[in-house]
């Protein structure tokens, strides 16, 4: 027996709906992790918290753009709570779980598609310098303005320096 779904059901309870599935996925022989089945309740139930205090139903999430832009303002409301950038990527990932739960086969089949992409993720939120370049920690004494301006100078010089290497060898002064 299946209870049935409609759009005016609360996305709160098809989360807990997932939660049970994750649940019985890790207690299976082939299952997940103690610690992953944890890390994905406590992100989904982040975004549940975010569902309950917006009141989103089915009908709120079945198309792309309505669906991305709840995305957007609990990204939003995660950014504004100051999380690590890792925890903020780390529950996205997870509702991003969640989509596809909704619009799979296997699972709920109740969206079309899942529009949540990890390409969509790093769009929305960049991964910042340190992430992307692998810079290294950076002082956090300088603004970024002033960052940016003392790596751009660092780029300069170092031009500079090969450019004399390559024309004079080792014969620099």
């Amino acid at each position: 027996f299946r209870p049935q779904t409609f759009d005016t059901t609360p996305l709160s309870v098809l989360i807990d709906e997932y939660i049970g599935e994750i649940i019985k996925e890790e207690q299976s022989d082939e299952g997940r992790k103690y610690e992953t089945t944890q890390s994905i309740k406590n992100g989904v139930n982040k975004f549940k918290e975010y569902c309950l205090k917006e009141k989103l139903t089915l009908r709120d999430v079945k198309d792309e753009k309505p669906l991305k832009e709840h995305i957007k303002s609990y990204l939003e409301m995660m950014k504004d709570r100051d999380l690590s950038f890792n925890t903020i990527r780390t529950y996205m990932k997870h509702i991003r779980g969640f989509i596809d739960w909704l619009s799979d086969e296997d699972g709920k089949d109740l969206i079309k598609t899942n529009p949540i992409t990890s390409k969509w993720i790093r769009k929305v939120y960049p991964p910042n310098r340190i992430e992307k370049g692998g810079i290294g920690v950076r002082n956090t004494s300088y603004s970024d303005e002033g960052y940016d301006e003392m790596f751009q100078c660092c780029i300069h010089k170092v031009n500079e320096l090969w450019n004399e290497f390559c024309k004079d060898g080792w014969n620099r002064k």
